[in-house]
């Protein structure tokens, strides 16, 4: 199968491929870069980038799956985070917001 077909099968949502000269394809996918490489394997890639998309979906950087080793017992592949975006703050609590404020007027006024 060729990459689009591939694309289509594993219900990929990709905004852009691009080949470089040597055609070797990155996928972009919202904030995230998927570099695959060769033509080499190109099923199991994509089958391997279906199931990360869950989890990176929501992120920015870039993901190499050109290294792709089908015979490897737990590959692992690398996902370097753009340094543009700050990792996303725990949302402050109810709680924690009334303690503030709470703390900010219990304090003696001295005298």
């Amino acid at each position: 199968m060729n990459l689009t077909q591939l694309i289509d099968k594993y219900e990929l949502s990709v905004d852009k491929i691009h080949f470089d000269s040597r055609f070797h394809a990155t996928l972009y996918m919202g904030g995230v870069r998927v570099r695959l490489g060769n033509k080499d394997s190109m099923e199991d890639k994509i089958a391997e980038l279906h199931g990360m998309m869950a989890v990176l979906a929501n992120d920015s950087g870039e993901l190499s799956l050109a290294d792709y080793d089908k015979t490897a017992m737990n590959p692992g592949y690398y996902f370097i985070r753009d340094e543009s975006i700050p990792l996303e703050a725990p949302p402050e609590t109810e709680a924690s917001q009334e303690a503030a404020e709470t703390t900010g007027a219990a304090e003696p006024s001295g005298g």
